[in-house]
This record gives structure tokens, sequence and C-alpha cells, in this order.
């Protein structure tokens, strides 16, 4: 019988992922988050049911929803990392030496940027664009790749980029031919009123702005170490 993973112990691993990372700060114990730009990004460590183990993830969530509860629901980006046989990093809670050390360094290595700096749009760009190229779910599943090509939208805005905006706008409606469009409403409903919303956030942004100000000042958000996302 499988025994739970004594508290303490997941405090243990939570405190060696922050030092390892230590832009990052805990929102909770197993979410390790900074805020960044327009949105919220870390790693979350999740539990494996039936197992003592768990597996890190990278996240993004946007701070530009109505409100902090619909932006922390569910993220608009979760990535996971694979060792050198391109299997999922599975890592026992009694391991802080080589598994463990070996899954951070891939996943440093995995992503564009560090966590203690400014994000440059482009990094981030670079992230999300693997994902959409070589993600099989990300490739067939319209809701899914919708929500990244909106990421990229979003950022463009925040870092105030018109030839961005227009560019992920253009590449939106070409591909929306060949998207499965009952698979994209059950996630973002009617196209064209979701690609309206786009259309009109690039024209009027102080409402974007605003937004991402107010669910910034949630207790929790606002005590989280912040960089920004630049050109």
């Amino acid at each position: 019988m499988l025994m739970a993973v004594d508290k303490e112990i997941k405090r243990r691993i939570t405190q060696e992922w922050l030092k390892a990372f230590p832009g990052l700060q805990p929102y909770a114990q197993n979410k390790l988050y900074k805020n960044i730009g327009p949105f919220v990004m870390g790693i979350e460590l999740i539990n494996l049911p039936r197992s003592e183990n768990y597996r890190p993830h990278f996240v993004i969530y946007p701070l530009y929803r109505n409100n902090i509860k619909s932006c922390l629901d569910y993220p608009c980006l979760m990535r996971e990392f694979f060792n050198s046989k391109k299997l999922q990093i599975n890592l026992p809670y009694n391991d802080t030496r080589e598994l463990f050390k070996d899954a951070q360094k891939i996943v440093a290595q995995s992503l564009k940027f560090e966590f203690k700096e400014d994000v440059s749009l482009l990094d981030l760009y670079s992230l999300v664009d693997d994902r959409l190229i070589n993600d099989p779910i990300f490739q067939r599943h319209s809701g899914h790749r919708a929500s990244l090509l909106e990421v990229k939208f979003y950022a463009a805005v925040y870092t105030r980029s018109q030839t961005e905006m227009e560019k992920i706008i253009n590449q939106v409606k070409d591909e929306q031919k060949n998207w499965d469009m009952k698979m994209f409403e059950s996630w973002h409903g009617q196209f064209d009123l979701w690609i309206k919303g786009l259309e009109r956030n690039a024209i009027n942004t102080e409402e974007f702005f605003k937004k991402i100000v107010i669910n910034k000042q949630d207790k929790k958000i606002d005590k989280l170490l912040s960089s920004d996302l630049k050109m």
C-alpha cells in the first residue's frame, strides 16, 4: 500500500525548486509563480495519482481576464518535460539529488528565459511556437491552438507591437479555414465574436491594461516577484 507523502518532505522539495529557480515564489506549496508582464508564469509540481512521485510542469496563466478567479482557473499553456529517452520526467519525493538535479537542468534548458530576468517577446514567442509546431495536441486541437495564438496576441498588445498584432490576426484568419469549428466553439464560443474581441482590444487597449492592474492587486498575486515582458 502506498503511504501518503509527508508534508515536510513536500515542503523540502518545494524549497529545493525555489533554490534552483530563485525568481519564483510559492503561490501554494506546489505552485511556484512569478508575475511577468500580462501573465503569471512558473512551475507546478503535480502529484502523480497512486504514486509517491510528481512531475514538474511549466505554466502560463493570463492576467487580462475579467477577474483573478477566471485568470487562474486553467493555464493557457502547460508544458511537460522529458528526459533524454523522451520519457516524461517522474520524480520521487524522496530524491533531491541525482534525478532531481537532472530534472532541474532539463527544465532550465527547455525554457527560453530565466525567471529572475525580464522576458523578451521573442523568447516567449519561441516557447509558444515550439508547442504550436511540435506538440501533436496543439497541432490537431483547434481550441488549444487558438488559446496559444491568443497568448501571442495579448503579449503583442502588452508590448504595443502593432505589427505582431496584425500578423497574429492574419494567421488566425488563415488557419481558421482548416479548424474544427465545433471543437473551437466548445472552448471559445462563436468565432466571429472571438476574433472581433481580439481586433477590438488591438485598437482600444485601455480595458486590457485596466484588468491586468486590478488582477495584480489580488493579495496572493501582489506578493509575487515581478518582471516585465519587453520587445
